[in-house]
C-alpha cells in the first residue's frame, strides 16, 4: 500500500497548489466531517488506487450489504483529505437504516449550506434553489464528499458540486446505472486471503499463531463479507483461551449461523432486511424462492418456473435484483445469490410456498433435461444443431442438475432419482462425468420402483463401473439386469445389457467370452431387423477377435459392418468402425493407415462432442508416432490423453498413456521405470491382466539393459504366463522374444532359439510384422553367435521389415 499512499500526497499538493489560484475568493468556514479512520482495514489495494487516483469528480461505490463500502471509503477519504482542504463532509443518507426513511435531499442541503457559511434564514426554499446555492457556495473550492449508503440517482443528483475540483465519493446498494459522469466501482466480497488476514487482525490474533485451515472455513462460512467476518471476530476477540479450531467447530455447529452474526444493531440479516423490506411483493417472493434454487446459477426461465411466472416476468425482475445488487449476474443472463444472501432469502421463505416452488423447479429441469436426452443419440434422421443445442443446455445446466439430482436423492423423491439418472446417464458417460453418474445410478437403482427400472438404472451403473474400471461389479450387474429383461421378453432391453456385458468381458480380459456375447448380440439385432445395431455389435466383436489373434476374421466382419453403416447417418457407428480398422492396421504394420483411421475417428468423436473418446484415441496415435520414431509429437498426444484420462478418473486410459510414455522415454534414453510402475500400478487396480503383463515386458526390458538379467527373466516369465492365461498371442509372442533375448545374453543359446522361434511362428500366423522383425533379427544374431549358418538370411529378412514399417534404429532389439 507504500505506492498508494505516496500517490494520495502527490495528489495533495497538486490540489494543494491549485488553491493559490482563487485565493482571493471568501473563505467559507472549512469543515473536517470524517468519521474515524477504520484502525483494522485491509487489503483492497486495488479499489484503494482506483479512489486515490481516478480521474472523474464522481466515483460510485456499489456492492451488497457488508461487502465494506463505507469502510473503503472511509479509508479513502482519509488517504485524500490532504488533498481538499477547504472541506471533507461525511453525510449519511439512511437509505438502508431500520427504523429511519432514507434522508431528504432538500433537508441535507440546507445542513450543508448551513456548514458552508450560511445563516438559516439565508437558505433558500425548494430543492432547486437550495441545490444551485450549494453548487455556487462550493465553486472554486476543493471539497470532499462522501455520500453513503444512497437511494438512487434522486437522492444523491441536488447534492453533486458543479465545479470539478471537488471529489464526490457515494456508495449504494444498488447499482446507480442511469448517473452520467460516475466512475463506478462494483465492491466484491474479499479475497480468501485478505478475509483471512482481516479475522485474525480483528480477534487479535498474531498472524504467527494462526490457524489457516479453521481462519479459511470460518471466512468461507461468512462468505468473506467483512461485516460478518467483523462480528465473528469480535466475539472470539473476547475468548482469548479459545482456539480458532475450537471456535470454528462451535460456530458450524450453531443451526442458525444467521443469528450467530450478529452483536447490538449490527447484523448480517439486518443489513439485508431494509434491502428486501424495499422491495416489491412480486420481487421479494421471486428473491426468498431463489434462496430455495439447489444449484449454483439461475437463469431467467428456470426462475419463471420456480416463481410460476412467465420468463419475461422473471428476466424483468431479476435484472431489478442486480441493481439492488441482491443476485450478482457472474455471465450475462445467469444470476446467482452469495452465500449469506441465499440464507437470508431461505430464511424468508414460507413452509406453503416452499414444496410447490421446488416442484416446479424440478419439473423444468427434468422436462429440459429428457428433452435434451433425446438429442444425444446421433443416427438416421438426428440434426446435428439440435443436438449441439443440446449438449451446450446440459454443459452449461450440469451444476444444477446435479445439484437437482442430489436433492431429490436427499429428500427420498424416488420418482425424481430414477428419471433424473435415466436422462442424464447418455450425458454424464459422454462427458465423461463417470464418477459423479456412478453415485447417481446407484441411488437410481436402489430407488427403482420395478424390474424395467432396476434394470435400466443397473445398466447406466455397469456402464460406469465399466469405464472407471471395476469391471466385477459391472458383470454382476449386466448379468441381474439381463434376467430382469428377460423375464418381461424385453428384447432390446436384453441386447442393450448384453452389449455392455461384452465390454465388461473385453475390459476384464475375457475376450473369446466378449466376442461370443457381442455375437449373441448381433444375432438378436437380426431378429429384432436392427441392422445399425448389428453393426455395432459386429464393430465391438472385431475388437474381441483382435485381441485373440484373429485378424482376418475380424477384418471380414468389419467389412460387413461398414457395409450397415455408409449412408446411415450413424455417425457414432462409422467412428467405432474406423477406431478397430484402425487397431489391424496398426497391428498388421501399416503406420500411416492406422493413423489416418484414428483421425478420422477422433475427428467424427469430436464433432459429436464426445470429449472423452475423441481424447482417448490420442493414445492410440501415439503409438503411431511413438513406432515411427516422432517421439516430441508422441509425448504431446500422451501428455493430452493423460490430462483427460486424470479429469475423468479413467484408470485404464491413465495407464495406457503412461506405459506409452515410459516406452517413448526409453527410446530417447530418458528415465522410464518409474512410468511403467505407475501404469503397473493402475492396472492391478483395475484387474487388468494385459496391461500388468505389458508392464512387467516392459520393465524386464530395461533391467536387461541395466544389466539385471535375473530381475529380467522374472518379469518377462510373469508376462508370458500372464499372456497365456488371457489368450493373447501377440502378447505371448513379445514374450517369448523378450526371453529369448535374456537367454542368449545368459549364453543359453539352445533355448534361446527354441523361445524365439515360437515367437516367430505366432507373428508369421497373426501377423505381426514389427514383432517378426524384432525375433528375426535376434534369431540371426543366436545363429552369429553358435556360427550356425542363415544369420545372414535373418538379418536380411529383419531388415527389409524395418525398413517396410518405419521403425526407426533405436527400437531394433539390437545396436
Amino acid at each position: 500500500m507504500t505506492d498508494v499512499h505516496a500517490r494520495a500526497q502527490d495528489q495533495a499538493q497538486v490540489h494543494i497548489a491549485a488553491r493559490d489560484l482563487y485565493v482571493g475568493r471568501p473563505a467559507a468556514p472549512v469543515r473536517h466531517g470524517l468519521p474515524r479512520d477504520v484502525a483494522a482495514f485491509t487489503g483492497r489495494d486495488d479499489e484503494l488506487r482506483r479512489l486515490l487516483t481516478g480521474t472523474a469528480a464522481v466515483r460510485a461505490i456499489d456492492g451488497m450489504p457488508g461487502v465494506g463500502k463505507t469502510a473503503l471509503v472511509t479509508h479513502a477519504a482519509h488517504l485524500l483529505s490532504d488533498a481538499f482542504p477547504d472541506g471533507q463532509l461525511f453525510i449519511r443518507l439512511h437509505a438502508h437504516l431500520p427504523g429511519t426513511p432514507p434522508a431528504e435531499p432538500g433537508e441535507i442541503l440546507s445542513d450543508l449550506l448551513i456548514s458552508a457559511g450560511l445563516a438559516p434564514e439565508e437558505i433558500p426554499a425548494g430543492l432547486d434553489a437550495r441545490a444551485r446555492a450549494w453548487r455556487d457556495r462550493l465553486a472554486g473550492r476543493r471539497v470532499l464528499l462522501v455520500l453513503d449508503d444512497a437511494d438512487g440517482q434522486a437522492q444523491i443528483e441536488p447534492l453533486i458540486p458543479g465545479d470539478g475540483h471537488c471529489l464526490v465519493l457515494i456508495t449504494s446498494r444498488r447499482r446507480l446505472l442511469a448517473f452520467d459522469g460516475a466512475e463506478p466501482l462494483t465492491l466484491d466480497p474479499l479475497p480468501p486471503g485478505q478475509a483471512g488476514e482481516l479475522f485474525l487482525r480483528l480477534s487479535r490474533r498474531a498472524p504467527g499463531h494462526a490457524e489457516p485451515a479453521a481462519v479459511a472455513d470460518l471466512v468461507a462460512r461468512c462468505g468473506h463479507l467483512p461485516l460478518a467476518i467483523g462480528l465473528l471476530a469480535g466475539r472470539l476477540a473476547h475468548q482469548p483461551a479459545w482456539s480458532i479450531t475450537r471456535y470454528a467447530e462451535h460456530f458450524t455447529a450453531a443451526v442458525d449461523q444467521l443469528d450467530r452474526l450478529a452483536a447490538g444493531d449490527r447484523a448480517v440479516a439486518a443489513a439485508f432486511d431494509l434491502s428486501y423490506r424495499n422491495l416489491p411483493a412480486p420481487r421479494r417472493r421471486l428473491f426468498r424462492l431463489l434462496g430455495l434454487h439447489p444449484g449454483a446459477d439461475i437463469d431467467p426461465s428456470a426462475a419463471a418456473a420456480l416463481a410460476g411466472i412467465t420468463s419475461g416476468q422473471a428476466e424483468r425482475e431479476l435484472a431489478a435484483l442486480y441493481v439492488e445488487h441482491l443476485v450478482e449476474e457472474p455471465v450475462p443472463g445467469r444470476y446467482r445469490l452469495h452465500d449469506l444472501t441465499r440464507a437470508y432469502a431461505r430464511s424468508r421463505a414460507t413452509t406453503a410456498e416452499t414444496g410447490e416452488a421446488i416442484a416446479r423447479l424440478l419439473d423444468h429441469y427434468q422436462r429440459g433435461t429428457q428433452a435434451a436426452d433425446r438429442h444425444l443419440t446421433v443416427g438416421p434422421g438426428s440434426d446435428p444443431a439440435a443436438r449441439a443445442a443440446a449438449l451446450a443446455w446440459l454443459r452449461t445446466e450440469r451444476g444444477n442438475l446435479l445439484a437437482c439430482a442430489e436433492y431429490a436423492i436427499k429428500h427420498s423423491l424416488a420418482e425424481r432419482v430414477t428419471a433424473l439418472s435415466a436422462a442424464l446417464a447418455a450425458f454424464l458417460a459422454l462427458d465423461g462425468l463417470w464418477r459423479q453418474a456412478a453415485i447417481l445410478h446407484q441411488h437410481a437403482v436402489s430407488a427403482a420402483t420395478d424390474d424395467r427400472e432396476r434394470a435400466n438404472a443397473s445398466v447406466d451403473l455397469a456402464r460406469m463401473r465399466r469405464r472407471l474400471g471395476d469391471y466385477h461389479p459391472a458383470t454382476v450387474l449386466l448379468e441381474e439386469a439381463r434376467r430382469l429383461y428377460e423375464r418381461h421378453g424385453d428384447r432390446p432391453g436384453m441386447a442393450n445389457a448384453l452389449t455392455e456385458l461384452g465390454l465388461a468381458r473385453y475390459f476384464a480380459c475375457d475376450y473369446r467370452a466378449s466376442a461370443a456375447v457381442h455375437e449373441r448380440v448381433a444375432a438378436i439385432s437380426r431378429e429384432l431387423g436392427d441392422p445399425l445395431r448389428e453393426a455395432k455389435a459386429l464393430v465391438a466383436c472385431c475388437g474381441a477377435l483382435q485381441m485373440t489373434g484373429e485378424y482376418r476374421r475380424a477384418g471380414k466382419l468389419l467389412e460387413a459392418a461398414l457395409t450397415m453403416l455408409r449412408g446411415s447417418g450413424d455417425h457414432q457407428g462409422m467412428a467405432a468402425a474406423h477406431y478397430q480398422l484402425g487397431n489391424i492396421l496398426y497391428l498388421t504394420g501399416r503406420y500411416p493407415a492406422a493413423a489416418q483411421r484414428w483421425e478420422q475417428a477422433r475427428n467424427r468423436y469430436a464433432d459429436l462432442g464426445e470429449r472423452s473418446r475423441a481424447a482417448a484415441l490420442s493414445w492410440e496415435l501415439a503409438r503411431v508416432r511413438y513406432r515411427t520414431g516422432d517421439y516430441h509429437a508422441a509425448e504431446d498426444l500422451l501428455h493430452h490423453a493423460l490430462s483427460q484420462a486424470e479429469t475423468t478418473g479413467q484408470r485404464l486410459a491413465q495407464a495406457n498413456a503412461l506405459n506409452v510414455l515410459g516406452r517413448v522415454r526409453e527410446a530417447t534414453g530418458q528415465a522410464a521405470a518409474h512410468l511403467h510402475e505407475r501404469a503397473r500400478d493402475l492396472y492391478r487396480s483395475i484387474y487388468d491382466r494385459l496391461g500388468e503383463a505389458d508392464c512387467d515386458r516392459d520393465l524386464g526390458r530395461l533391467h536387461r539393459n541395466a544389466g539385471d538379467l535375473d530381475t529380467a527373466l522374472r518379469l518377462h516369465e510373469r508376462a508370458l504366463t500372464a499372456y497365456r492365461s488371457i489368450d493373447h498371442p501377440a502378447g505371448r509372442a513379445s514374450a517369448l522374444t523378450e526371453l529369448g533375448h535374456d537367454r542368449h545374453l545368459l549364453g543359453e543359446h539352445q533355448i534361446a532359439a527354441d523361445l524365439l522361434t515360437q515367437a516367430l511362428t505366432i507373428c508369421r500366423q497373426l501377423p505381426n510384422p514389427v514383432g517378426q522383425a524384432e525375433t528375426l533379427r535376434l534369431l540371426g544374431r543366436v545363429r552369429q553367435t553358435t556360427r550356425q549358418p542363415g544369420a545372414d538370411a535373418f538379418f536380411e529378412e529383419a531388415q527389409a521389415l524395418f525398413q517396410r514399417l518405419g521403425t526407426p534404429r533405436e527400437q531394433r532389439i539390437l545396436p
